[in-house]
């Protein structure tokens, strides 16, 4: 269960959500046009697709307690 304030409940929330997924598809996309044919490509993605949703976690948690 997630706790409640990773939850996007509000505009801002869902605002940086957007732009966070956004950003990151566009990112993994392109570096998978530039390194397709090597096979630890799909390592490299996974860890930047980790990294960006573990950041986008901490500015949730950051939010929540600075209210």
């Amino acid at each position: 269960m997630l706790p409640p304030w990773l939850w996007v409940g509000t505009p801002l929330k869902l605002f940086l959500w957007l732009g966070n997924r956004l950003l990151t598809w566009t990112g993994v996309f392109l570096l998978w046009r530039r390194f397709r044919a090597r096979r630890s490509v799909w390592v490299w993605l996974t860890l930047f697709n980790m990294v960006s949703l573990s950041m986008l976690g901490g500015l949730f948690f950051w939010l929540h307690h600075r209210k």
